[in-house]
């Protein structure tokens, strides 16, 4: 891919984050569903079975975090997050 049309499907994904943050919601959620019921089949309870799918995915937040910085503008989103905190009403 090149490095303009990196740049634009950044710039798209900026101002196109809702439906992306859900798909990503979506998407985290199936594969520790999957896990679990991997997990279940091989006899552990549901409970631990989710405990330990948990573990083996990770941080869910820091997954979370990392996808979105990979597919946004940090540093736009930086400046728009200081400027909403700075604002003056």
């Amino acid at each position: 891919m090149s490095a303009l049309r990196r740049a634009l499907a950044r710039v798209r994904s900026f101002f196109s984050k809702p439906p992306l943050d859900a798909d990503l919601e979506a998407e985290i959620a199936a594969h520790i569903d999957l896990a679990v019921e991997e997990n279940i089949q091989r006899g552990l309870t549901p409970l631990e079975a989710r405990r330990q799918a948990l573990v083996r995915f990770g941080a869910v937040d820091t997954a979370k975090l990392q996808q979105r910085e990979a597919r946004g503008i940090v540093k736009l989103d930086i400046l728009l997050q200081d400027l909403r905190y700075t604002s003056v009403p």
